[in-house]
């Protein structure tokens, strides 16, 4: 009996011990408001609507790590988006549609994954955006897309936030943060079609950050071991950061080349942003914000945003914000399909994190 119980504490205590060295999280975010848009379709009416992720996308996640002892880890993430307004999944076709990777990360040298994630230039501009991101302004939520991390306004260019079957890796040395990445293509005959190699590097000097990246797509395709030339995508992205007291300043550059097959007259679009965010006190922020799109080739516009955003903690976890933003086109071309050239809009909404 006595060994018995020793044997069941030694068990008890390994299980334990294995426990500790492994953890597995659920959490994710429902983001939900309502959107006022004064020129909601060609013809120039007003629309209310109910706004699902007007700020950041809704989502619940599975992240997990285990301890593998000398510094070194195991990761995973899974993340899946859907509609607060509706239930709908994100991607219908798609059930981890944001994130589906495993990898290795070691102290001092950094973390390699495998699998579907978000890019480079994703990683590494989000501190740069303006208006961090926000699916109002940046992520087409009412206007096409205008993505300080590349833009995705046309079918050509539609995988400069995640790629699949990308290999990531990401070090830290001191303020200097940089990121490789490569997606295979597996196209037989072929090894460059449809890859995709993302380099990028962020710089924090303290009183100011800078980041630079650079994304080429291979959109050729290959068929009975015969490529067919269709282009490649460049994304070129430049951004700077500078906190000035209670006050943040940033500043972005983004260069899309969308090739095609005779490579000429390509779509060119540049996106550059200005934004400024002041610390009210530690609840409220407010943002002033510029964009301007300039899409030159088969179709030539430029886009003018500006506005402002505010955002009140109400919690660590839950927070209330507001956008409002004028958006306008030159040359009378729609800023979306079913728009006219310019429109306003006046939102607020929720964010709740758990």
């Amino acid at each position: 009996m006595k060994k018995s119980l020793i044997a069941l504490a030694v068990l008890a205590t390994v299980t334990t011990a294995a426990q500790a060295q492994s953890s597995v999280t659920l959490s994710g975010r429902i983001d939900a408001g309502i959107t006022s848009i004064s020129k909601g379709n060609a013809a120039g009416d007003s629309n209310l609507v109910a706004q699902d992720s007007g700020l950041t996308t809704s989502r619940w996640q599975l992240d997990g790590k285990e301890d593998l002892g000398q510094g070194m880890k195991a990761v995973f993430s899974l993340v899946s988006g859907f509609n607060s307004m509706t239930g709908a999944p994100g991607t219908s076709a798609v059930l981890f549609d944001r994130n589906a990777f495993v990898g290795i990360e070691q102290d001092g040298i950094g973390r390699l994954t495998l699998g579907r994630q978000e890019s480079v230039g994703y990683d590494l501009m989000a501190r740069f955006s303006p208006t961090s991101y926000s699916n109002t302004i940046e992520g087409g939520k009412v206007v096409d897309k205008q993505n300080v991390y590349g833009n995705s306004s046309t079918s050509a260019d539609t995988d400069t936030v995640r790629s699949d079957n990308l290999v990531k890796y990401s070090g830290k040395f001191g303020g200097l943060q940089v990121m490789l990445g490569y997606s295979l293509g597996g196209q037989a005959g072929d090894s460059t079609a449809q890859s995709k190699f993302q380099v990028g590097a962020l710089y924090n000097a303290g009183i100011a950050e800078v980041v630079a990246t650079f994304a080429k797509n291979n959109r050729d395709t290959v068929s009975n071991g015969v490529t067919t030339t269709v282009g490649d995508t460049e994304v070129t992205t430049y951004g700077l950061r500078v906190p000035v007291g209670a006050l943040t300043l940033k500043a972005t550059y983004a260069d899309s080349k969308i090739g095609n097959t005779t490579r000429s007259d390509a779509p060119e679009i540049e996106l550059t942003s200005f934004g400024a965010t002041y610390a009210v006190n530690s609840n409220l922020d407010l943002t002033a914000f510029v964009y301007k799109k300039e899409v030159s080739g088969t179709s030539n516009y430029d886009q003018d945003t500006y506005g402002l955003m505010a955002e009140y903690k109400l919690s660590k976890r839950t927070k209330l914000y507001s956008h409002l933003a004028n958006f306008k086109n030159s040359n009378g071309t729609a800023l979306k399909s079913g728009f006219g050239s310019k429109t306003n809009v006046i939102n607020a909404g929720i964010v709740h994190n758990f």
